[in-house]
C-alpha cells in the first residue's frame, strides 16, 4: 500500500480497515523503521559490514509489506 493514500484513508475514515495505525505516532514508527531499513541498506552496499541499524517499536505494529 503506497504512501499517497494515507491522505486518501484519512479523509475518508478507512485508516484503520486499510491497515495504518491510527495516530500520528503509529505514522511516524513506520517512517522510522523503513528509515532504518533504507540506512541498512545504504551501509550495506557501501561495504559498511561493522555497522548494523536498527529500530524498535514498543507497540505492536502490523506490517504494510
Amino acid at each position: 500500500m503506497p504512501y499517497p493514500y494515507i491522505p486518501r484513508a484519512a479523509k475518508d475514515g478507512s485508516l484503520k480497515a486499510q491497515g495504518w495505525p491510527e495516530t500520528a505516532y503509529g505514522v511516524s514508527k513506520i517512517g522510522v523503521t523503513v528509515m532504518s531499513f533504507i540506512q541498512q541498506r545504504d551501509l550495506d552496499r557501501a561495504g559498511a559490514e561493522d555497522i548494523v541499524v536498527n529500530a524498535v517499536s514498543l507497540h505492536e505494529q502490523t506490517t504494510l509489506w
